[in-house]
């Protein structure tokens, strides 16, 4: 690999936190600005640029079948978490909506 020899069988590992802290990638890696996920953010493009990050730089979970155990857990939290909200809170449909053709209530 780029000229260095490695004997067959040679285990490799990479890191992914050092993703989530590359200053080519993020504004200020290390302090907390929530506002890198709102696509509407200037802080959600690459500093300098208008471009977009590569996906596989922010990992939470990890990928592969490996992954993170607690993810399918988190997930399954927040659909129940929402469904709770959902039963607690008197919400109304507005009637354009009911109409709109492209609106799905089934």
């Amino acid at each position: 690999i780029c000229g260095v020899p490695f004997s067959k069988g040679t285990l490799f590992a990479m890191n992914f936190i050092f993703s989530h802290y590359n200053p080519n990638e993020w504004h200020s890696p290390k302090s907390f600005i929530p506002e890198r996920f709102d696509p509407e953010s200037k802080y959600f493009f690459k500093p300098e640029t208008k471009t977009s990050r590569d996906p596989k730089i922010y990992v939470p979970f990890s990928s592969g079948p490996r992954n993170c155990a607690g993810q399918t857990l988190s997930k399954l939290e927040a659909k129940v978490v929402l469904a709770r909200i959902l039963t607690k809170v008197d919400y109304e449909i507005d009637k354009e909506q009911l109409a709109n053709e492209y609106a799905l209530f089934n």
